[in-house]
């Protein structure tokens, strides 16, 4: 398989997978009585998977980590516009680090 297109494979299934948590969270939130903590933890999720997406398109290796800081300090290096938006998102790590079920995270 050609680079690029492995690359373009990796990346789509990234964001697919962010995509998916998005709609989970809104499900959570839609839900009667509404699960906030849920819907933080798959924003969390949604947040780690575009940023894993963006970096595999740029072919940069990235740590098995949930810590979106430092996925977010690698994506500004190649990236400094996308500074902003990590300042926006680097809380939401704690909504993956705190969550008390095992095996979850």
């Amino acid at each position: 398989m050609q680079p690029d297109v492995r690359r373009r494979a990796d990346t789509l299934s990234w964001f697919e997978k962010a995509h998916k948590d998005l709609r989970c969270a809104q499900i959570d939130l839609a839900a009667e009585p509404p699960a906030p903590e849920d819907a933080l933890y798959h924003c969390q999720q949604a947040a780690e998977k575009a940023l894993k997406g963006f970096l595999s398109w740029h072919d940069q290796p990235f740590p098995k980590t949930h810590d979106l800081g430092r996925l977010g300090k690698q994506a500004v290096e190649l990236d400094q516009t996308l500074e902003p938006l990590i300042d926006e998102v680097v809380e939401f790590t704690k909504y993956c680090l705190d969550v008390p079920v095992p095996g979850r995270c």
